[in-house]
């Protein structure tokens, strides 16, 4: 496997950082708010604002550490492959597209991998992603209440996506006039990386 471009980690890793320092400023002005709470009694409200906002940045921050590591994975998994193989890494081709994990160019064909490292138990039916939450048992030993189907974006869809927005930048891009005439194919993966995961498709 030869790599032609890597992954941006230093964009990863200040997202995360600016995601973690945004939620302890929030937890700092939640605590603030809660102490001034005893002279100003509306700061109450506030206060939980605040801690909202802190708990919405700590869950992007987790996120981003979760892709980051996802995207190290396969991309240590894709060494296994020989140099006729080249792999492009967090490709961005328009900017309001978002970003390719990874592109695999090969003999047999061009690869588009969109990296997700899910736990717990995911499941789609055609297009349409979930993940079953379970909600607490009952106290005193009540029977445990049907998990909870709560929708996830559609990953086949931002695979799929990901495909014909390469498709299209090839196309638009080829000057050889006998690859224009050829039909360009590029398929799309998903590669799920997480060990405690059950996939349910």
């Amino acid at each position: 496997m030869q790599v032609l471009k890597e992954t941006n980690y230093e964009y990863m890793e200040a997202k995360i950082k600016h995601n973690r320092k945004l939620a302890l400023l929030s937890f700092l002005v939640c605590f603030i708010l809660f102490v001034i709470m005893f002279i100003f009694p509306l700061c109450l409200y506030g206060s939980f604002i605040a801690l909202a906002f802190a708990l919405s940045y700590l869950r992007r921050n987790f996120s981003w550490k979760k892709g980051m590591l996802g995207e190290k994975e396969v991309t240590i998994a894709l060494q296994e492959l020989d140099d006729s193989y080249y792999l492009l890494n967090d490709v961005v081709l328009y900017p309001k597209h978002g970003n390719i994990d990874h592109i695999v160019l090969g003999q047999n064909g061009i690869f588009v991998i969109e990296t997700k490292n899910y736990k717990g138990e995911v499941g789609c039916k055609e297009d349409e992603w979930y993940q079953l939450t379970y909600p607490p048992k009952k106290r005193g030993g009540g029977r445990r209440k049907r998990p909870v189907k709560k929708p996830l974006p559609s990953i086949s869809k931002q695979a799929k996506r990901n495909a014909t927005t390469l498709k299209s930048f090839i196309e638009k891009h080829i000057e050889d006039i006998n690859l224009k005439t050829r039909q360009i194919e590029v398929n799309s993966i998903v590669a799920f990386v997480n060990p405690n995961l059950d996939l349910n498709v």
